[in-house]
């Protein structure tokens, strides 16, 4: 079990006596309105466990920051729900996703958020977290059958391993025949890069244009899905499991 005397993010918590950390052992939890708690550490060791937020809409949760950690051992996740109607406010980019829950997947996963008198909104910079356990192989892919340059009858992929509340991925995508073409993809219906993507402006949108893998980070909307277009309907393309997500 963790000890809240320690470096808690980039400061000693335990210099301030009015900052209150409160660990929860292997239980789901409910946050009070005058609890006082700046931070929750939930230890899920043997089972996913939800921690429900208070109404956001009182007085006293006005402004309130509340820091939620994952402290278990990394094999369950923590839930984390409203009070009743009230939305988790994530931001990505000129976005702005009003979620019904919010996930920590991950042993040391963390996030922060404040009342603003409706709901509660994220208020920390997103981190990368490396997956523990990806997976092996190809996650998805698509082998010759393309319409070229259209993201519509292209490829669309959902990361349904991805924790909600996160924005990006990072994985190795990979061509892998003698063709080879142009690879771009975008959010699902992002209008940022056009349905058919040729021109040369849209290569800010462009992953990939080599026979071989490369790494390359990919941005996707709150219900996790990327769509693929390429440039030759003989492309081999393989997308293998991703190995870091940003929340």
């Amino acid at each position: 079990m963790s000890n809240p005397n320690v470096l808690v993010g980039a400061s000693t918590r335990a210099e301030d006596q009015n900052y209150k950390i409160n660990i929860v052992d292997n239980v789901d939890y409910t946050i009070l309105n005058n609890d006082y708690y700046d931070e929750i550490w939930d230890d899920p060791s043997s089972a996913h466990r939800e921690v429900t937020f208070p109404d956001p809409t009182i007085a006293i949760n006005l402004h309130r920051k509340i820091k939620i950690k994952n402290d278990g051992n990394g094999s369950y996740k923590i839930t984390l729900l409203p009070d009743d109607t009230e939305k988790f406010i994530v931001y990505s980019g000129n976005e702005k996703w009003e979620l019904t829950s919010f996930e920590l997947l991950q042993a040391g996963d963390w996030c922060e958020f404040i009342g603003d008198g409706t709901n509660w909104i994220k208020c920390n910079e997103p981190y990368w977290h490396k997956f523990d356990n990806p997976g092996v192989g190809s996650f998805d892919s698509k082998v010759d059958v393309w319409n070229v340059d259209n993201f519509t009858t292209g490829l669309t992929v959902t990361y349904t391993m991805m924790p909600i509340g996160s924005v990006a991925l990072k994985e190795v995508c990979q061509q892998s025949s003698g063709v080879v073409g142009n690879i771009y993809y975008r959010k699902n219906g992002d209008t940022n890069i056009s349905n058919t993507p040729v021109a040369t402006g849209e290569a800010s949108h462009l992953i990939s244009n080599i026979n071989g893998a490369l790494q390359t980070v990919m941005y996707f909307s709150y219900d996790f899905k990327v769509q693929f277009a390429v440039s030759s309907n003989a492309v081999d393309l393989y997308l293998f499991h991703p190995i870091e997500y940003l929340q």
